[in-house]
Parts: C-alpha cells; sequence; structure tokens
C-alpha cells in the first residue's frame, strides 16, 4: 500500500537531541532525534528528512542532532489497524520494493 493512500502529511517537523560529555568519541543516537520529533507532533512517519550536527569543545564536548523533514499521520479510516491489511495488490516483486509496517521500512 502506497504512504499516500494511508498517510496525510502535516508539513515541516523538527526534533532535537543533546549530549553533553567527556568524551569525544561518543556519538549522538540518531534514533532518539527522529522520535523526539514524531512524539511532539503526533506523526506515525518522517520522510525526506535532513541531518544537522554540530559538535562545540569546551571544557566538555557538546552535540546536537536535529532532523527535520515531512511528518505524516494515519488517516482516521485506518486507525484501528484493520483498513487495507492483509491484501496483495500484485505478485510481481520489483527491486525498489518494501514492506511498511506502521512507519518502520
Amino acid at each position: 500500500m502506497e504512504i499516500e493512500k494511508r498517510y496525510q502529511s502535516i508539513g515541516l517537523i523538527k526534533g532535537k537531541i543533546e549530549l553533553i560529555t567527556s568524551s569525544q568519541h561518543k556519538m549522538i543516537n540518531i534514533d532518539e532525534a527522529i522520535d523526539n520529533a514524531l512524539t511532539i507532533f503526533e506523526a506515525g512517519i518522517k520522510t525526506d528528512f535532513t541531518l544537522e550536527l554540530i559538535t562545540s569543545s569546551i571544557f566538555m564536548t557538546g552535540r546536537k542532532l536535529t532532523v527535520a523533514g515531512e511528518g505524516c499521520k494515519i488517516k482516521e479510516k485506518y486507525k484501528d489497524g484493520l483498513a487495507g491489511q492483509n491484501t496483495i495488490e500484485s505478485n510481481k516483486k520489483e527491486e525498489d520494493d518494501f514492506i511498511l509496517i506502521d512507519g518502520i521500512r
């Protein structure tokens, strides 16, 4: 099922995560920044997103990761999880085919 059929766009959403540490080798977990955006805007999925990582080193190492992209909410008729489920549209497989389960590819 295509994303456009099941989800509606809610526009640009942003999420942030910050880390302050004494180690220069620790990195921010991108999943936390994405989850932050999805939670704040109550979105089901996020598409076409960009990342911005800012690092500073004054006494401690600080990293700030910002993710931005188009957020989408599930349409009302699909909220119960039953509409459009378990249907096979085609047996033919293409190279770019993927399975979408609750916004996870």
